[in-house]
């Protein structure tokens, strides 16, 4: 990226240009972790990891697909599943969300950002939000920053 940013500036100075600089996020500790299930009608999946720090948090629904495997076989659905997050107990068993599932179609920015997750254990909902007609494979991403 700084690379890109140098041949830009470089580019636009040889040109008689002016140049800005962007404001480069350093995202050099941010830490991606792609999970990936099925779900039937009416269910859903629970996520619980541990945050060391106080920070924002992003999740991404990144496909659904029809079928309980993900393959080129089963086509690509637009159907939109629920995202939550929430504060996980210490062992991981159990998810407290902080607000009921919200609905997102597949995508892949970020649908599902909190500027402060506290430090600790952290989880992650994805559910069947009343618009799955059969089992489907789904993939998403959480980053935490």
């Amino acid at each position: 990226m700084k690379y890109i940013v140098l041949l830009c500036a470089l580019v636009a100075v040889g040109c008689g240009g002016t140049t800005t600089t962007p404001a480069v996020q350093d995202n050099s500790t941010a830490v991606p972790y792609f999970y990936s299930g099925t779900m039937d009608v009416n269910g859903g999946i629970t996520v619980a990891f541990t945050t060391s720090k106080a920070d924002i948090l992003t999740v991404t629904l990144q496909s659904v697909t029809s079928g309980t495997t993900i393959s080129t076989a089963n086509p690509p659905l637009a159907v939109p599943l629920g995202l939550a997050y929430g504060v996980a107990s210490s062992d991981g068993s159990t998810c407290t969300p902080s607000q009921a599932p919200v609905p997102f179609a597949p995508g892949f920015t970020a649908q599902l950002a909190v500027a402060s997750v506290p430090a600790g254990p952290t989880c992650v909902q994805v559910v069947d939000v009343g618009n799955l007609t059969g089992p489907v494979s789904f993939v998403f991403r959480v980053v935490h920053h």
